[in-house]
């Protein structure tokens, strides 16, 4: 049976200077006891962003409740259960746009790093090139 919520004491691989920028966030200053990662999805850990994230989109979905009993002319705490369950379902569209965020950017790094190796071999390729037609004298 696979856990939803597991300690993962390892850091997850970085392909890259971006990938490293975004993971390195997570130590903690020395004085500090560092504390392992939480692993909620694979290849996604727990960290502030997906905290800010999800928070964002929860208040967001508990404003956008207000507003529709307002709109309604309702007391805008009525049925108060209605306020949690706008609150999770934004929350839970939070938590799927904090995943998307953090897969295309390792994509873009990705593909940055190839476009920068395809630039290295064209202008080395543009050296050989000019060294072989350049004339001997």
């Amino acid at each position: 049976m696979v856990s939803l919520c597991s300690v993962n004491s390892s850091r997850p691989k970085a392909d890259g200077p971006l990938a490293r920028t975004l993971l390195s966030h997570r130590t903690l200053p020395s004085r500090s006891v560092s504390l392992p990662a939480i692993s909620i999805r694979p290849n996604i850990t727990f960290d502030m962003g997906l905290a800010a994230t999800v928070l964002g989109f929860s208040s967001l979905g508990f404003v956008t409740r207000c507003w529709q009993l307002a709109i309604e002319r309702r007391h805008v705490f009525d049925n108060f259960y209605g306020h949690f369950i706008a609150a999770g379902a934004f929350g839970g569209v939070g938590y799927y746009v904090h995943g998307i965020e953090i897969h295309q950017r390792l994509a873009l790094e990705k593909r940055k790093e190839a476009l920068l190796q395809n630039r290295e071999r064209a202008a080395e390729l543009a050296a050989a090139a000019a060294a072989e037609s350049a004339p001997a004298h």
